[in-house]
């Protein structure tokens, strides 16, 4: 009997043994391929989408951009109404105004301020040296005791004035600072005040694409609420969700054979950009490590890592769609069996 006859006469004998040889079969020629082909049907396109939201709010007053349309870095997308954000330019350049003359009419005050001592001062220093030389003769009888003590009411009261006029220079000297203050202070506000004008013009931060938009002129922006997302011209990469069983073996720089599912029927070179150090095993709100869940509709599937592949290549030759499907194959001469370190 021939192999080809033994084989028939096996399988017709025992059926139920030849289904289960044959799965087994076929599940050695898998663990033996899977060991040397590393393939993924679960990666996507991915690009930066820079999310652009307002830093004020207000009205939307006019959009300069339409969907889909290609945008320069610095380039104007939309524009809130700035007519209020310019009145408080206005108020607040006034109101420096106001500071910076308070603050001239302070300087003005001081000297005058000292001049009044120094005035007083004099008046002291004449009233203290009568008081001394009527004091001194007293005795001789050549002045009565009422000259003394009204020498002495005179130098006293010389004494509390020049003590007023001395207050008043210090205050004096205090509202010059008071009002330097108060110029800081002007300065600050209106520096806030154009701060916020000028951004009521929103820019692309990035070169790229405006991806579609609801939004439409009247509508009210809020701070931090998106309006509009560029996808951007560079950081074009694929993300290949890979079992934690390949790792060992990739490496930045090692080639790879995408498929995009926008480009079907052809096969492209690439690279691999990083493989990933760590995942989040649960989803956390945070979200800092990335996570793959672990599930597809009811299958329990094993973890897998976000592969980061290099396709700037691709994207200068191809349009390319963030989130677009694609496939990811490392053929066998593409790996290598990582050394031992040396003892």
């Amino acid at each position: 009997m021939t192999g080809s006859g033994f084989v028939r006469g096996f399988i017709q004998r025992h059926p139920g043994a030849s289904v289960f040889a044959l799965l087994a079969a076929l599940f050695v020629v898998y663990e033996i391929v899977a060991s040397f082909v590393a393939y993924t049907s679960d990666a996507f396109v991915l690009s930066d989408v820079m999310i652009v939201a307002p830093q004020v709010e207000g009205p939307i007053k006019r959009i300069a951009v339409e969907r889909n349309q290609p945008v320069a870095a610095g380039e104007l997308l939309f524009e809130i109404d700035p007519e209020p954000f310019q009145l408080k330019v206005d108020a607040a350049e006034a109101a420096l105004r106001l500071a910076e003359a308070n603050y001239e009419k302070a300087l003005t005050q001081v000297p005058s301020a000292g001049d009044a001592v120094k005035e007083a001062q004099a008046v002291l220093d004449d009233a203290r040296l009568t008081y001394q030389r009527l004091a001194a003769i007293v005795a001789s009888g050549a002045v009565t005791e009422q000259h003394v003590d009204d020498a002495k009411r005179d130098m006293d009261q010389a004494a509390a004035h020049v003590a007023e006029l001395s207050a008043m220079r210090q205050t004096a000297q205090s509202d010059v600072l008071v009002q330097e203050a108060q110029i800081a202070v002007a300065k600050a506000e209106l520096a806030l005040a154009e701060y916020d004008l000028a951004r009521t013009s929103i820019v692309a931060a990035v070169a790229g694409t405006v991806a579609p938009y609801t939004a439409k002129v009247g509508d009210y922006a809020k701070v931090a609420t998106p309006v509009m997302a560029v996808v951007a011209d560079d950081g074009w990469r694929i993300v290949a969700n890979l079992p934690d069983y390949y790792l060992g073996v990739i490496r930045p720089g090692q080639p790879v054979l995408v498929h995009l599912a926008s480009d079907p029927w052809r096969i492209h070179r690439a690279t691999v950009r990083s493989v990933p150090r760590g995942i989040s095993r649960e989803q956390e709100e945070l979200g800092v490590l990335p996570y793959v869940s672990p599930t597809t509709e009811w299958i329990r599937l094993p973890r897998r890592f976000p592969v980061e592949i290099e396709i700037a290549g691709l994207a200068r030759r191809l349009p390319l769609f963030s989130g677009a499907d694609a496939r990811v194959v490392m053929l066998a001469d593409t790996f290598a069996v990582p050394e031992a370190p040396p003892p």
